[in-house]
């Protein structure tokens, strides 16, 4: 079952990883160094305005699905968490479009076109609900479904020299795609389980999960500003021609994200079924979260190494001489997937044992450091500096923070034992003897 999960999250990010470095190098030729900062600004604040606007909701919806009884208490979680998202969604947009029409009128409808997507994403309450009953078929198809038609428009748009903002409507129509496909598919097929009315909605869950999702809204906040405010922060100090040129090196080096998010998306809700069985122990399930933590770490040691080598060469590949810079920032940046697949591990476990207050205050501990080493290094190193803070942002937050405080330190052994490559080998059986 747990391989059986992992394929499918791998075949839509597969898919997804071939085509974004391929379709971003296309864009980033034709719009240039800034076209393609101001496109990439824009997904920094729709990735920003997302955590906010999911609530925390996502893995604690995966592990109340596990919980769920009978199909009214599925119906309930799942109808409560789609309304208070969608509410959520709408108050955000609004904000926004105030914001951008009062600061930036000449930029506000094209990136109000972009923002419109937030809106769309609230059916990802669906996705999560359903992978806690261990279905990820559905979700994955739609959003492959959703992302080839969008990067074919992209595609097209390039090969047409459309203006810029018709690359930003390509935007909300992947999110909305996506959005409208699960949310029709889960009507027929899993009605019993995923069907959203506001019938179900309860102000009695709604309490429930608000009380407990609040510190992983912010620890969200914290964790998605501090892993785009290099991008943010660069557009407002040095312009959207330094955004380009960052992006086009992170496409790179977060290419391969996808193989630890599907990972432990994968593997989460198989933990949670034992945390919920009376015959697993602490010791027994430390054990197993460890072994989750020693594949990531030495695939991101792995991609680091590579990247490195071939980095260089694939920024003037795909991205070309204008983006020559990239490449010293891809050496920097690549190796804070890392400490981000730590944070991945770990927050699984914190959200397990509802922790949430840490989560949010190692995400903080991690944003300052990286602000304000933002502020230091962009100055005097430009676009490097910006990578050098965020990789020291990351390695705060997700390992060194483990050590300061006395209820994640085993936590942080967990994570220094995992670089050892006799944890590795014993990993490795652990996973090909899982069916």
């Amino acid at each position: 079952m747990v391989l059986k999960n992992i394929v499918w999250q791998l075949t839509e990010k597969v898919v997804r990883l071939s085509l974004t470095v391929l379709v971003s190098a296309l864009m980033a030729r034709y719009l240039g160094p800034d076209g393609f900062g101001q496109y990439n600004f824009i997904n920094a604040i729709i990735s920003i305005a997302l955590v906010v606007t999911s609530l925390g909701f996502n893995r604690i919806l995966v592990r109340e699905s596990t919980n769920c009884g009978n199909s009214n208490e599925h119906k309930t979680l799942v109808s409560t968490a789609f309304f208070l998202r969608m509410l959520a969604s709408i108050i955000i947009f609004v904000a926004l479009t105030l914001f951008y029409f009062h600061t930036e009128r000449s930029h506000a409808l094209i990136y109000l076109i972009s923002l419109l997507s937030i809106v769309f994403v609230s059916f990802d309450v669906i996705d999560y609900h359903l992978q806690g009953q261990h279905i990820f078929k559905i979700a994955t198809s739609c959003r492959i479904i959703s992302f080839l038609t969008s990067s074919a428009l992209r595609v097209y748009l390039v090969h047409t020299e459309a203006p810029i903002i018709y690359f930003y409507s390509t935007i909300l129509i992947e999110y909305a795609l996506a959005g409208v496909l699960l949310f029709a598919v889960a009507k027929t097929r899993y009605k019993n389980i995923a069907n959203v009315k506001f019938n179900y909605f309860s102000i009695e869950k709604a309490k429930v999960l608000l009380k407990e999702s609040w510190p992983e809204i912010f620890a969200g906040f914290g964790a998605i500003v501090f892993m785009k405010m290099d991008q943010i922060m660069l557009q407002y100090m040095m312009g959207p021609s330094s955004v380009g040129i960052y992006s086009a090196a992170a496409r790179i080096s977060e290419a391969w994200y996808f193989l630890p998010t599907a990972i432990v998306a994968a593997t989460f809700p198989v933990f949670m079924r034992k945390m919920n069985n009376q015959g697993h122990t602490e010791a027994e399930l430390m054990k197993d979260l460890g072994h989750i933590m020693t594949i990531l770490i030495w695939l991101s040691i792995s991609a680091g190494i590579t990247i490195v080598l071939v980095g260089d060469y694939a920024i003037n590949l795909l991205f070309g001489t204008e983006y020559s810079q990239s490449g010293l920032i891809l050496k920097y940046h690549v190796w804070g997937g890392i400490f981000l697949c730590m944070g991945i591990v770990s927050g699984s476990w914190l959200v397990a044992n509802k922790k949430l207050k840490l989560n949010l205050y190692r995400n903080l501990a991690g944003l300052v450091l990286n602000f304000l080493l933002n502020l230091l290094l962009i100055p005097k190193y430009g676009v490097v500096g910006a990578a050098i803070a965020t990789v020291s942002g990351l390695a705060l937050a997700f390992l060194f923070f483990d050590l300061i405080h006395k209820e994640l330190r085993k936590m942080f052994y967990m994570k220094i034992k995992a670089f050892s490559p006799v944890q590795l080998f014993k990993a490795i059986q652990f996973f090909v003897s899982k069916k």
